[in-house]
């Protein structure tokens, strides 16, 4: 007994979102490749580390543009800086160190026996 598929319309695209797609540089050489969709938060879809025993510039470079063209990027594709990281505050540091002071007390030292 033979099972014929079921005839199905072929998908109905509705609307298709605009879509911006740049590279961020990092102040360490890293890139990555962010798509955003309209009405969308910002998606890092792909990373590539700099490390200068592994990597060099150009090619790290290549590889974020190949990505991007891949996604649909059109020269020139935009590239932004990379936001810093936040920096805790003198408060903040003050806190981590009480309680990393607190848990160095209860470590004990291996006796000699």
């Amino acid at each position: 007994m033979d099972a014929k598929p079921e005839n199905k319309a072929a998908p109905i695209i509705v609307k298709r979102l605009p879509t911006k797609i740049w590279i961020e540089d990092s102040m360490f050489g890293d890139k990555s490749v962010v798509v955003q969709h309209e009405g969308m938060e910002p998606f890092v879809y792909a990373s590539f580390g700099y490390h200068y025993a592994y990597t060099n510039n150009a090619g790290v470079w290549n590889a974020a543009q190949n990505m991007a063209w891949s996604l649909g990027a059109t020269d020139p594709i935009e590239v932004r800086q990379a936001e810093m990281p936040k920096m805790p505050t003198a408060e903040e540091l003050r806190k981590q160190i009480d309680v990393l002071t607190e848990l160095l007390a209860t470590i004990t030292e291996p006796s000699n026996t």
